[in-house]
């Protein structure tokens, strides 16, 4: 116990990674609390002081046959002769000669180390040697590119994002092969330390839109970011309007023409739903197959779809009005079987009316997001 206490205080104390292997192993345990799903994996390096080593990595974010060939193998395999591990080359040996993996890079910090293992990479430490090499080794279970429940379309692209950030920016890089396409990236949430990309062509969005969602998202201070709906909590323009000031969609299609367009696409680690800012109102009247019909016929049908809003919001209202206080505007013959069905209902018109509506929208609730 005496011993854990000192070894925390250590760890507070100084952020550089141990040259002692043992004391580096036992520091991990204890800032990982001796979690079921750190792994270890002890071994020895071929050279004449047959130094030990290990690797460190997370279960279930780590391609583990990748390890055993790409890296296991080079690194108990190979023949180092006379090789000290406190040479300045031995590190570019292990990346250039023993390694095979694409991404990999070297570190003396305990809190890059930590971020880089939380994140899918493998950690390799070598006794007597104060520098980890970190080796890109991500792979974990993901659902595929499926078309959207949500945004279904008769024509255009089926391809939806899915939870995985690094699959939805490229659905988007595919989409628009341009320089000028930039992704920039932030880490918000304290505990989740959730990635956050936003995307942008840079010739076409305005700086000072890019400038503010940059600001914005910055400001950010949060213990946990698990969707979009979080991020756009915080950074919407009025919060208390009924009517959305920031988008959202499922379909890459639809974000890749948002982002030529001009707008800033803001995505989450974790969730299929992308933002788009800013939005207008017209937007609500636009859906993804707008873009590949033909003009005329798509704004026609853009037209019934702002005269439908129209309807809808001011029907109940005229028929109360009518019902009540202009009964020269009702059909004689509707007016009498009106007012006989309103003999026996208790309630007044307006009231049900409301209730109408409500019932409405529980019945469309009950049905689920497709209904």
């Amino acid at each position: 116990m005496r011993r854990q206490r000192t070894l925390k205080r250590n760890i507070e104390a100084d952020n550089n990674i141990k040259k002692d292997l043992k004391e580096n192993q036992e520091m991990l345990q204890e800032i990982f609390h001796n979690s079921i799903d750190i792994k270890f994996r002890n071994f020895q390096l071929q050279n004449q002081e047959k130094t030990s080593a290990f690797i460190c990595y997370m279960e279930g974010m780590v391609s583990e046959e990748f390890i055993h060939f790409n890296i296991m193998d080079g690194l108990v395999g190979t023949d180092l002769k006379d090789m000290n591990v406190d040479s300045p080359g031995f590190i570019t040996i292990l990346k250039n000669q023993m390694i095979k993996a694409p991404s990999m890079k070297d570190s003396i910090i305990l809190d890059e180390v930590i971020d880089g293992i939380l994140t899918g990479q493998t950690a390799i430490f070598i006794n007597q040697s104060d520098r980890v090499l970190l080796v890109t080794t991500v792979h974990f279970q993901s659902r595929g590119i499926e078309e959207p429940e949500t945004e279904a379309t008769v024509r255009g692209s089926r391809e939806g994002f899915n939870e995985v950030i690094q699959t939805n920016t490229s659905l988007i890089r595919r989409k628009i092969n341009n320089p000028n396409l930039i992704f920039e990236e932030l880490i918000i949430g304290k505990e989740t330390k959730t990635k956050v990309r936003i995307a942008y062509l840079d010739n076409v969005a305005n700086k000072e839109v890019i400038e503010e969602v940059r600001t914005r998202l910055k400001k950010i201070k949060t213990d946990a970011i698990l969707e979009t709906g979080y991020l756009e909590q915080y950074i919407e323009d009025h919060p208390s309007s009924i009517f959305p000031t920031i988008g959202n969609s499922e379909k890459s299609d639809k974000v890749a023409a948002k982002i030529l367009e001009g707008r800033v696409a803001i995505f989450c680690d974790g969730t299929p739903f992308v933002l788009t800012v800013p939005h207008l109102f017209i937007e609500v009247f636009q859906v993804p197959e707008d873009y590949y019909i033909n003009t005329y016929t798509s704004s026609l049908i853009r037209i019934f779809r702002i005269m439908s809003l129209f309807l809808t919001v001011s029907t109940p209202a005229v028929f109360v009005a009518a019902a009540t206080f202009h009964h020269e505007m009702v059909p004689t013959l509707l007016l009498t079987t009106m007012a006989a069905a309103e003999e026996r209902v208790p309630f007044p018109i307006l009231l049900e009316a409301i209730i109408m509506i409500v019932i409405f929208e529980l019945l469309r609730e009950a049905g689920g997001p497709n209904a």
